[in-house]
């Protein structure tokens, strides 16, 4: 009996551990996403004046999948008269 108690307390002890291990692993992930998404491909072009993107590739190298991805783009042009 109290070797059947020693072993499922050193069993919770070592499963309490590896879910403590996992959750300090996929923290970074939870809070800065943007550390883990990578615009791998795109192209771009301004005729008349808008720009346009078009071909886009987002890489998640995250180990969790993340849903409603923005993507923020700043478009600085000069006119041209």
């Amino acid at each position: 009996m109290r070797l059947t108690l020693s072993t499922l307390l050193i069993l919770a002890t070592i499963v309490s551990m590896v879910k403590a291990d996992e959750q300090g692993r996929l923290k970074p992930m939870i809070e800065h996403p943007e550390w883990h998404i990578n615009i791998t491909d795109w192209s771009f072009y301004a005729p008349f004046g808008v720009g346009i993107i078009k071909g886009v590739t987002i890489e998640n190298t995250s180990d969790i999948s993340y849903k409603d991805v923005t993507i923020r783009l700043r478009y600085y042009g000069r006119q041209i008269s």
